[in-house]
């Protein structure tokens, strides 16, 4: 089994403005590859709310590139696994607008939602949680990770998917 675990923080409510990616590859319920970086969004507008949770400000990115800049090295990163997220509707909406906004070709992988795959997993082994955000499933898997890091997100994704046992919790 292997998947690439992917995690964006943006700078704002709008999809484009990816400030941050993280990327987990993992075989056979190993971790093998990592891949993370800063990203400058299309346009520097960070909204407090949005700094309040990842930490990451203007300042932080302004010498970075932007995403078309990690494109090609991202791209094969991510090849053609199957793409996992925790709430991966987010993630999907972000990696395509990004796209979009620079007229790159979208991407045909298949993705899961770890979110989605938690809650399927819990209430088939009987196990009630309050609710399968991320840090709720890490914390009964008892994962420590700093939520809000796109590295440490895709990571913590990661483990959790393996821990779950496949891809293909039904």
């Amino acid at each position: 089994m292997e998947f690439v675990a992917i995690d964006f923080e943006t700078a704002n409510g709008y999809r484009n403005s990816a400030c941050s990616i993280g990327l987990v590859r993992s075989v056979d319920g190993k971790l093998v590859e990592e891949y993370h970086t800063l990203i400058r969004p299309p346009v520097l507008r960070f909204w407090s709310t949005y700094i309040d949770i990842h930490g990451i400000t203007p300042n932080d990115v302004r010498a970075f590139g932007t995403f078309d800049t990690y494109w090609e090295k991202i791209r094969d990163f991510i090849g053609d696994s199957t793409l996992v997220a925790h709430n991966a509707a987010f993630d999907r909406g972000v990696l395509s607008a990004c796209l979009q906004h620079f007229d790159l070709p979208p991407v045909g992988n298949p993705w899961q939602c770890s979110f989605q795959t938690a809650r399927r997993f819990f209430r088939n082994q009987g196990i009630c949680l309050p609710n399968y955000r991320l840090n709720t499933v890490a914390d009964y898997f008892d994962v420590h990770f700093q939520h809000h890091d796109a590295l440490e997100d895709a990571r913590t994704c990661a483990i959790i998917m393996q821990k779950m046992g496949d891809l293909n919790v039904q």
